[in-house]
C-alpha cells in the first residue's frame, strides 16, 4: 500500500493527467466528446471518462460510503463542463477523506465482500485510494488511444511530462487550471 505522500503526489499527477485530457478534449471538433470511435475497446471517449470519475464515485461513495452516490446518467454527460464537475465532487470526497483520516484508520484493514464469486478481500482505505488512482492511470493509454481513433492529438499523460511541468510553472506546455 502506498503511504500519505504517494497518496498525495499519486492524487496530484491525476489531477494533472485530467487537465491535460480538459486541454486536448477543448481543442476537439463540437460533439467529438460524445462520437463514437470505433476501434478503441471503448464506445467513445465520454464512456472511458465516465468510467474513471464513476470509480471514485463507486468506491469513495458507495463502498466506503464517505458522501452519497452522485452516479449521473450517461445522458447528462454530454459536454466537458458536466465531466469537470462530476469529477470535481467525487475527488473532493477522496481529498477530503485523505486529508481528515488518521494514518491509524487510514491503513487499517478490513474485510467486505465485493464480489460474491470472489469472496472477502480484506483492504485498507488508502488500498482503495491507490487502486483508483493506479485504475485512472491505467486507462490513461485508453483515453490516448481514443484521441488517435477520433482524429486528434492526444494529450501527453507522461509522469515525466508532470514532473517538468511542476518544476517550471511557467512553461508554455502546462495546462490551464492545473
Amino acid at each position: 500500500m502506498l503511504k500519505r505522500d504517494a497518496l498525495e503526489e499519486l492524487f496530484d499527477y491525476t489531477g494533472f493527467a485530467w487537465a491535460m485530457i480538459a486541454q486536448a478534449v477543448a481543442a476537439l471538433p463540437e460533439g467529438d466528446l460524445t462520437r463514437p470511435a470505433p476501434g478503441s475497446g471503448w464506445p467513445g471517449l465520454r464512456e472511458a471518462l465516465m468510467h474513471l470519475a464513476g470509480s471514485y464515485d463507486y468506491w469513495m461513495h458507495k463502498e466506503l460510503g464517505l458522501a452519497a452516490l452522485i452516479a449521473p446518467s450517461r445522458r447528462a454527460m454530454t459536454s466537458w463542463d458536466a465531466f469537470e464537475e462530476y469529477r470535481r465532487s467525487v475527488r473532493a470526497t477522496f481529498r477530503r477523506a485523505l486529508d481528515e483520516t488518521p494514518d491509524a484508520k487510514l491503513y487499517e484493514p478490513f474485510t467486505k465482500v465485493y464480489d460474491e464469486e470472489d469472496g472477502a478481500e480484506t483492504l485498507s482505505v488508502a488500498d482503495i485510494m491507490t487502486n483508483l488512482l493506479l485504475h485512472e492511470r491505467g486507462h490513461h493509454g485508453d483515453i490516448s488511444t481514443l484521441f488517435y481513433q477520433l482524429g486528434a492529438k492526444p494529450p501527453l499523460l507522461d509522469y515525466r511530462m508532470y514532473v517538468y511541468l511542476k518544476a517550471n510553472p511557467a512553461s508554455p506546455l502546462r495546462p490551464k487550471g492545473w
